[in-house]
């Protein structure tokens, strides 16, 4: 087990542990695809959030994909991904291959170069994804995704890269360019008070159970690490004031 409390920059693969104080870097040089894959799977869900801290390099010719999992039998179960078109940015969650399953909303403020925290939700009962950038919601309009289906165990998750197969089937186009930090999965879509303090409070205080994913834990969850990526430690965390709340934070 690798601690996150000094730089590493892997070009195979290791068992890493996170640490609340460590952001990851995806540095992507030809051939590789620079990921974290999740130990473990997911149980079978019918709601989910996800948030993290994020900071893209490159917005424009890059999907910047943040979260994928995949199953033999579906390799779209969950991704999520952004896209850019004449300068707004779309962020994009799919449950699910297939017509209906692709949730799209427009999230103008998310920029390049700069630390900001998103959050989605989705339930199965009533199908309704909300996007939120820096605890505000993005969009006034629901949009439905996927109602009255599961999300299935079995899978595997991998940060920074879309798997068009499980484990595999990555091209650079659809890969984060950035850092991410502080990522967290939960089996129940937390409500927008809960949302609104995420920002100043999900890696401020490791005893606040609410604050950490009950799926995914970036302070205790184990990952593979692999084609170049890199630790480093940030005080992302501990700088944190209620100004990130609206603005971005440039740690």
């Amino acid at each position: 087990m690798i601690s996150f409390v000094h730089l590493l920059f892997l070009t195979c693969f290791c068992v890493v542990s996170p640490m609340l104080t460590t952001k990851v870097r995806f540095f992507h040089q030809q051939p590789n695809i620079p990921r974290l894959t999740f130990i473990g799977t997911l149980p079978t869900v019918r709601e989910l959030t996800l948030a993290y801290w994020v900071k893209f390099y490159q917005i424009e010719g890059y999907s910047n994909n943040v979260f994928s999992y995949a199953r033999s039998d579906d390799d779209n179960e969950i991704v999520t991904w952004m896209r850019s078109e004449k300068g707004i940015v779309h962020i994009m969650l799919r449950v699910h291959t297939g017509s209906g399953n692709e949730a799209v909303v427009t999230c103008p403020g998310i920029v390049p170069d700069l630390w900001q925290h998103i959050t989605w939700t989705w339930s199965a009962n009533s199908g309704a994804v909300s996007f939120y950038l820096n605890g505000k919601r993005c969009s006034n309009t629901t949009t439905l995704v996927s109602k009255n289906k599961e999300v299935r165990p079995g899978g595997m998750v991998v940060l920074g890269a879309d798997q068009d197969s499980v484990g595999g089937g990555f091209k650079v186009t659809e890969t984060l360019q950035g850092e991410l930090a502080d990522l967290h999965l939960w089996d129940e879509v937390l409500d927008e008070d809960q949302i609104s303090i995420l920002p100043s409070s999900s890696c401020t205080r490791q005893s606040d159970l609410e604050s950490h994913g009950n799926l995914i834990d970036w302070s205790s969850s184990a990952f593979r690490a692999f084609d170049g990526v890199s630790f480093h430690p940030t005080t992302l965390c501990l700088r944190r004031t209620h100004k990130c709340h609206s603005d971005a934070c440039k740690y």
